[in-house]
């Protein structure tokens, strides 16, 4: 049984190259959302066992989406990538619980 999975970006490109890379990798994509508000309820309805959510997406934030959802499930981890607009460096993962503070380390260009 593969483990389920909800993609959340505001970029359809994005969304839409997760969900292949982690179909691939033997994940079942069971929901997008492109907005906060849509990853709370979808969560809620869907239940899945990973979130992906980005952090900047119109009228919810990734960031508060997330505290939504550990709210709901304070045991939930919630992988959050991020990558400031502008910036050429790679973006890092960042694991998120009810039990930790998000933050993000940004690698010098050019380093890897």
């Amino acid at each position: 049984m593969s483990h389920t999975v909800l993609v959340c970006d505001d970029a359809i490109f994005m969304r839409t190259m997760i969900s292949d890379i982690l179909a691939q990798a033997g994940f079942e994509v069971v929901g997008e959302a492109e907005t906060g508000s849509q990853a709370v309820e979808k969560y809620r309805q869907l239940k899945p066992d990973l979130v992906t959510m980005d952090i900047v997406m119109p009228d919810m934030g990734g960031i508060d989406a997330v505290r939504e959802i550990v709210k709901h499930d304070p045991d939930e981890a919630v992988p959050t990538v991020a990558r400031p607009r502008g910036r050429p460096a790679r973006p890092r993962l960042i694991p998120w619980t009810s039990r930790s503070t998000p933050s993000c380390s940004w690698p010098r260009a050019g380093s890897t």
